[in-house]
């Protein structure tokens, strides 16, 4: 009798250690619960409190956070917000950035940006969307590559500066861009190649967590053939601590020409003999290992 009223006693002394052992972890999650809340209450209120009204008082930090961010001087002519429910948007006019020797390397007649609380947070943006920039790539004799000053070349460097808060931006947007690819180093026999300007350029990228998905949709000369769309799918390391480090990426590049006359692209492009003229529809598939390319064109001449 003695020994069942123990076990009985021993067993509503568990349930009751269970029950307030789960008690205590309801009441911490809870509080968590509580606290992010709190916390999305707060970024919320600075934001369409303080932020959104005065927002062109904010610029000169604007600036200074830009430039620290890019890597390169940043001008901002004028800041204006626009509130839209939870998220604001906010229209940057006159934006230039420019190179190390001070000269204008891009000049954005207008970019929007949206941000959520969330992004404020991380100090970054939700989305950012540019109209009809102007932008000029260049690559000189040694074979350094430069973006708007930025000198995208080195691929060993652990810090990218630019590429790096470029590919931390959950969205980009390019709408109706133009291109000037201009290339100082000589293709083999062909020699140097004229600049080439691409019309009505559209890029996408979105980086969510270790993921990089590009594309781009342009128009190049008549005499070249049809608009052409380039797509990228890229993963980047978990270790990675730089998102712009394209050495850690691996991923697969795949680029269709609907009609391209190939003499044009071989000037900048060498290929084999046996692809170095003709006319017709042209796709490419490149794989990319820890910035190992290989390539794998399927040209269908008409």
């Amino acid at each position: 009798m003695n020994q069942t009223s123990t076990t009985s006693a021993l067993q509503q002394s568990n349930k009751l250690r269970f029950w307030h052992l789960w008690a205590m972890a309801l009441r911490i999650v809870l509080w968590l619960l509580v606290t992010c809340w709190a916390l999305f209450a707060l970024a919320w209120a600075v934001l369409h409190g303080i932020i959104v009204p005065r927002i062109d008082e904010f610029r000169p930090q604007l600036e200074i956070q830009a430039t620290k961010a890019l890597g390169v001087q940043v001008r901002i002519g004028q800041v204006a917000a626009v509130a839209h429910g939870m998220v604001p948007s906010f229209e940057l006019k006159d934006v230039v950035l420019l190179d190390p020797q001070g000269r204008e390397a891009l000049r954005l007649s207008r970019v929007l940006t949206a941000i959520s609380p969330a992004s404020l947070l991380q100090l970054n943006v939700e989305q950012l969307y540019i109209e009809n920039p102007n932008l000029e790539i260049r690559r000189n004799l040694d074979g350094k590559i430069f973006i708007a000053g930025l000198d995208l070349s080195d691929k060993d460097k652990t810090s990218s500066g630019g590429l790096d808060w470029f590919f931390s931006q959950p969205e980009f947007l390019v709408r109706n861009g133009t291109v000037r690819w201009v290339d100082e180093k000589p293709n083999g026999v062909m020699g140097v190649p004229p600049p080439l300007v691409l019309t009505q350029v559209d890029f996408v990228s979105r980086n969510p967590f270790n993921r990089h998905l590009l594309r781009l949709d342009a128009t190049p000369p008549p005499e070249w053939g049809e608009r052409l769309s380039i797509q990228g799918v890229f993963k980047q390391s978990l270790l990675s601590p730089d998102k712009g480090k394209w050495s850690d990426w691996s991923g697969d590049i795949y680029a269709d020409f609907k009609k391209i006359d190939v003499s044009h692209l071989s000037r900048y492009i060498q290929f084999s003999s046996q692809f170095g003229q003709g006319v017709g529809q042209m796709q490419a598939w490149v794989n990319l290992r820890n910035c190992l390319l290989y390539t794998s064109p399927s040209p269908r001449d008409s």
